[in-house]
Order: C-alpha cells, then sequence, then structure tokens
C-alpha cells in the first residue's frame, strides 16, 4: 500500500477504478460528520500500524492524500492534461488529480486531492 485517500465526502464508490484499492465506508446517521471523520482517519491509521507491525505488508513508504474537491468538465480545455496522483499547478492552485474522466457523464472532470503527509513509514 503505497498511498492513502482520505475522501470525506466520497461520491461513489472509488475502489471499482482503483487497482488493488481497500474501501471502507463510515455512516453518518445521526452522527456529526466531523466526529466521524476524525474517528475514521483514527481506525484506519491505526489498521495500517496493526498490519505492517503484523509484516502482512512490506515497510513502504506512503503518501497521504485528502480529496478535497471536483472540477467540473466544462472548466477543463484539455483533460489529457490531468493523470491521477500526478501534481498539477493550473492558473488557480496545486493539487493532484483523482479519477481522471471516470465520471464524464455526470459532468464531474476529475476530483482535486492535497497531499497531506509526504513519505511517511510506521
Amino acid at each position: 500500500m503505497k498511498k492513502v485517500l482520505f475522501w470525506p465526502f466520497p461520491q461513489g464508490l472509488i475502489s471499482q477504478f482503483l487497482e488493488t484499492s481497500i474501501e471502507l465506508e463510515f455512516g453518518i446517521k445521526n452522527r456529526k460528520r466531523e466526529i466521524v471523520i476524525k474517528k475514521a482517519t483514527k481506525i484506519v491509521s491505526d489498521f495500517i500500524k496493526v498490519i505492517e507491525g503484523q509484516k502482512i505488508l512490506q515497510k513502504t513508504k506512503k503518501s497521504w492524500f485528502y480529496v478535497y474537491d471536483k472540477e467540473m468538465i466544462e472548466n477543463i480545455k484539455n483533460l489529457n492534461r490531468y493523470k491521477a496522483f500526478n501534481k498539477i499547478k493550473d492558473n488557480r492552485e496545486e493539487f493532484y488529480p483523482l479519477l481522471v474522466g471516470q465520471y464524464k457523464k455526470e459532468g464531474i472532470a476529475f476530483y482535486k486531492m492535497k497531499k497531506i503527509i509526504s513519505k511517511i513509514s510506521f
């Protein structure tokens, strides 16, 4: 596992588009979203520590990403310019694209991520 995504406002199942992925869902019903996100983040972090502590996974350096927004297709001139997990800087911001072109029918060009932790190992 080399990449970890935190996506507090998912728009669908991402595991169908990402090879070798694990997807965890945390229900919000009757709970405050911020508290659920905080608990889910700790659960995922602890899970990774336990797995690596049992040597199920080899020690690898990970990149952690936070999905924070999406870009609509009508705002993009050249979609081929964007590649998943490859940093890009446009005239407004610097970010990492995710699921590029996967939701074109819904009008979404890609989702935007920020790298929140770079190269951390447990």
